[in-house]
């Protein structure tokens, strides 16, 4: 139910009775009864959309047994009126100072000020603190990001360290106290949280680190899974070896020896005084603590967390994940003594959950082998925190989950996995480093432990700035948690975040031609000699099978600068050829840029496309994301900045490029684009028909079986690579079907994900030439001399009419729009490149600007038509420029004249402008005298063509104004006669 303010003398039932206010406080203050008694909320001036109710007590435990099982807490009769947050339970804070006392177990609750017509999902979040030091503390776990926008958040305490941890399996000291407080804190919450206006069906209970695993246990445990509904943790859970005390009795021994003279204790019966809780406290601050398989007919835990998974049957959610560094800090806990002891057994590393039987050498043999995966040969030194760093993550935190997330999607649940590797101003990775530590020398590119958190509360009232990088992070990850607090399916705009997915274990045969998603590569001992060009399989050219490579190129010197901008360029070649250059672009490695261009595989081996486990479709785009993230994880090893990384595509590179920002599957793997000469919504750039294509090439490769994609596919992956350097037949990106265990790339219609804008945005500019396509023409001059008078065959593919009388009237339409009365002669060579262009290059890439101009990210517009000496038009008779010709100027290495030396350093100028600082022209200079407009953003958006802003560059550049009749005329044909691209 919503409570409302009402008048004072109004009455209602007892549990949902509303306590008159001060009238000092009659809009910021509300009183709420419970089944405890009256609790007041009070609103912030700085926070006005959020109502703050702090330490609740929920629970409490014996001043004779702190170790005991909680009881609820005593009811109360005065109103509870707490401003700020105080309770902590007793803990060792900074400089050795206890802190806490016992009256501890309390709970905040923060819930929005507007009122709703449905109950508001509830997110109960667990501190971290490495289940010894925390408390939930509004103030590190702000509600600033989340309830405003209709989420009610929970903040429980609960006995840490040797309170909350202790076991000795007795009933004086059972185990498990921090969960039993837990739970407790759970049903006060179901029992109460309505009156909150929070839904008690919808309670989701989420964690970081140590708060992780115990949200975990709360989820498997019979004594608390029914207050769940679904599980949010990061970089933590019940498998991290560190969740299970697996020797609970060697733990109590060693505080048992660190205690003073308090009396007489054992293992068998330990007790403890009040009085000496201050004792036990400081006494225990080194020991690690954990929950444990208690004895007892009301224990917690009474199995393995393996075994727990491994028997459960739920339909629970998960939202499971870790940072990509969450082992950092284990990283920076050495020094270099404990580092030289690692090197002599690097065994000690192992995580305790391994058995080896007391096998002293199969124990070393693993820990060998485990440093040669990270290390190969060398030791482990201050220069290879970072990969110590993954190993503990991989050890701790990133294996462990993935481990537990194929457990619970076997088990029936919806897992969703991520990784969460952003760094921004936000992260903790510098403050956590102090002079003690090795790590001052070393700079981590990733996120540790508790990053992700800082992204979804806000610490200290600090909200960044509109536009930041941090603000548009915070956004997205919001959206996320949200919509998977509301409907258990977590949705941002741009990304469409699939279940994991239950796998069994099979063993593989490896296949000749792989038109599957790539793997990763196999680390290699020794040096790789990067000086071979290799090449994808293509037409007519030799290549290699194993052609995934990258070329990198970095400045010799970078003058002082630490990590440079990068840009990763897709080569053209329409899917069917082409290769990452070898040829290191020196005119924009002078401005500072590190360069990457790569392979990715082509024809039949990149876009075989017949919705089957084996193939997919658009293993081609794929192998552009596995690009991508190399470039993520080992750019700054080259100087490149991996949070900094602009991507650059050309032709049916640009193509690519889009269709990757639209799938969602490059979310944060680059920041802004450019995309030259190519669009997602032109003609050629999706196929219509990848499975009859498929079987046609087929037949003409031999095939004569039935046409069912199992065994088309068995027959593709039996023939040998030579046999397909003849195929001439185009294969590109399509739709996918995903009737498999695969997830597709790209299963929606590139229009309509334009056109619904749910996609990450970042800044592009996209730039075209005037005679794209001309060599079309050139290739067919005879073809071009004439109009046939059946213009059916020449209309672009992606149109679909109702009839074919409607098809006759509109090539008749375009026939006289285009060509009027003549139909014979070489004059009607340009009219046929306005016309190719037109409906390849410059409609499509238009409207394309149109539709991302919606965004809060700006788009450029740039029409090319400076024609010099390394154009690819060579014709006298068409003016203006041709493919490519922009990409010459910024990434050749060809001499130049006096006037395209211009030409180059003005459009480099622009392209490094864009990317150091955002914006082309942020002033006028010489060089490049105008200012730059974006294409504008309209509130009452449809999406039609009307007047384009643009930059014309010819041999001065100069604001246009792009409202060309033929534009608008494609707009009104594809308005209505448009063919949608279905995943059938």
């Amino acid at each position: 139910m919503i409570i409302k303010l009402t008048i004072a003398d109004e009455t209602t039932d007892n549990n949902d009775m509303i306590y008159p206010e001060s009238n000092d406080n009659q809009n910021t203050e509300q009183i709420i009864s419970t089944n405890s008694g009256p609790v007041k909320g009070f609103v912030h001036k700085e926070t006005p959309k959020i109502r703050r109710f702090y330490d609740i007590p929920y629970g409490s435990f014996s001043d004779n047994n702190p170790f005991e099982a909680p009881s609820p807490a005593q009811k109360w009769e005065r109103i509870h009126d707490e401003r700020e947050h105080k309770s902590r339970c007793p803990q060792i804070e900074h400089l050795n100072r206890l802190a806490g006392n016992l009256q501890c177990l309390t709970l905040s609750i923060m819930t929005p000020t507007t009122t709703a017509e449905e109950l508001r999902g509830v997110l109960f979040h667990i501190h971290d603190g490495s289940l010894n030091v925390g408390s939930g503390n509004p103030s590190v776990y702000g509600p600033e990001y989340i309830v405003p926008k209709g989420i009610i958040l929970v903040l429980p305490n609960y006995r840490l360290g040797a309170l909350g941890f202790l076991c000795s399996q007795n009933d004086s000291v059972p185990g498990n106290a921090a969960l039993k407080d837990l739970t407790m804190a759970l049903k006060w919450i179901k029992d109460n949280i309505e009156a909150f206006g929070g839904d008690p069906s919808n309670i989701v209970v989420s964690g970081e680190g140590g708060g992780g695993a115990l949200a975990g246990y709360l989820a498997l445990s019979p004594m608390s899974r029914d207050y769940v509904s679904k599980v949010i943790v990061e970089s933590g859970f019940v498998l991290s070896h560190w969740a299970l005390e697996r020797d609970p009795d060697a733990i109590l021994k060693i505080l048992i020896q660190n205690l003073p003279n308090v009396g007489v204790v054992t293992t068998k019966s330990f007790r403890l005084e009040s009085s000496n809780i201050g004792i036990l406290v400081t006494a225990a601050k080194d020991i690690k603590f954990a929950p444990c398989i208690e004895n007892g007919i009301k224990s917690f835990i009474t199995e393995t967390p393996f075994n727990m998974l491994n028997n459960l049957k739920t339909n629970m959610t998960y939202m499971l994940g870790s940072t990509s560094h969450a082992g950092l800090q284990e990283a920076l806990d050495h020094t270099e003594e404990s580092l030289s002891e690692l090197n002599e057994d690097f065994g000690d590393i192992l995580p305790n959950d391994l058995n080896f039987e007391e096998n002293e050498n199969k124990r070393l043999e693993v820990g060998n082998r485990l440093r040669e995966q990270y290390f190969g040969k060398d030791n482990v030194t201050l220069n290879k925190i970072e990969e110590l760093s993954l190993c503990y993550t991989d050890a701790s935190y990133l294996g462990p989950m993935l481990r537990a997330a194929r457990h619970l999607a076997s088990s029936g649940a919806s897992v969703y996995f991520y990784e969460f590797a952003f760094v921004g101003d936000l992260n903790q990775t510098d403050e956590s480093i102090d002079e003690t530590q090795i790590s001052t020398l070393i700079k981590i590119n990733g996120a540790s432990r508790g990053d992700l958190a800082r992204y979804i509360f806000c610490r200290e009232g600090d909200i960044p700035a509109d536009g930041s990088k941090e603000k548009q992070m915070i956004d997205m990850v919001t959206d996320l948690w949200i919509s998977f607090i509301k409907s258990g399916k977590p949705n941002a705009e741009g990304i469409e975040w699939r279940p994991f997915e239950k796998t069994t274990e099979t063993n593989e045969d490896v296949l000749l031609i792989d038109t599957k998603a790539p793997e990763p590569i196999v680390p290699w001992d020794g040096i790789f000699e990067a000086t071979h060009r290799v090449k994808c399989p293509q037409v007519e050219e030799t290549g290699v099978e194993n052609c995934l490579v990258v070329n990198v190129f970095a400045p010799e010197q970078q003058r002082g600068i630490k990590s440079l901008p990068v840009i990763v360029h897709v080569h053209d070649g329409d899917f069917q050829r082409g290769w990452g250059s070898y040829k290191a672009p020196s005119r924009l490695l002078k401005e500072n840029f590190v360069i990457v261009t790569f392979n990715y595989r082509l024809g039949v081996l990149g876009f075989l496309c017949l919705g089957s486990f084996e193939a997919p479709g658009n293993a081609g785009l794929k192998d552009q994301v596995a690009a991508l993230y190399w470039v993520q994880r080992n750019i700054k090893n080259f100087g490149g900045n991996p949070t900094d990384v602009t991507i650059y595509g050309t032709g049916s590179g640009a193509v690519a490029v889009e269709l990757l920002l639209l799938s969602g599957s490059t979310t944060g793997l680059f920041q802004r684009m450019i995309l030259e000469s190519g669009s997602a919504i032109a003609p050629s750039s999706v196929t219509y028909t990848p499975f009859s294509t498929a079987v046609k090439v087929a037949a003409l490769l031999g095939y004569n079986g039935e046409a069912k994609a199992n065994k088309l596919a068995d027959f593709y992956q039996q023939l040998p690579i030579r046999s397909l350097k003849n195929v001439t037949e185009m294969f590109l990106p399509c739709i996918e079907r995903d009737q498999s265990n695969t997830n597709s790339l790209l299963d929606v219609d590139p229009l309509d994900i334009l056109k619904d804008a749910h996609f990450f945005h970042v800044p592009i500019i996209m730039a075209f030439s005037n005679a794209f396509e001309v060599k079309i023409i050139s290739d067919n001059i005879k073809r071009f001399t004439f109009v046939p008078a059946n213009f059916k065959e020449l209309l672009p593919n992606n149109l679909e009419f109702e009839s074919e009388d409607l098809r006759t009237k509109l090539a008749k339409l375009v026939k006289e729009f285009y060509f009027g009365d003549n139909v014979v002669g070489d004059n009607l060579i340009p009219n046929y490149v306005d016309y190719v262009n037109d409906i390849f290059i410059e409609y499509p890439v238009v409207k394309s600007s149109i539709l991302h101009s919606r965004a809060t990210q700006p788009v450029y517009l740039l029409k090319f038509t400076y024609k010099g000496s390394v154009s690819s038009l060579r014709s006298e008779e068409i003016p203006g420029a041709g493919h490519g010709d922009f990409y010459m100027y910024l990434f050749s290495n060809e001499q130049l004249n006096n006037d395209e030396q211009v030409i180059s350093e003005r459009l480099i100028q622009l392209i490094s402008n864009f990317i150091k600082v955002g914006d082309p022209t942020p002033l006028t200079t010489t060089l490049i005298p105008v200012i730059w407009e974006p294409v504008p953003y309209t509130i009452d958006f449809e999406g039609k063509i009307t007047v384009v802003p643009y930059l014309l560059f010819d041999k001065t550049v100069a604001n246009q104004l792009l409202s060309g009749q033929q534009l608008i005329f494609w707009d009104h044909i594809y308005t209505k006669f448009y063919k949608k691209h279905e995943n059938s």
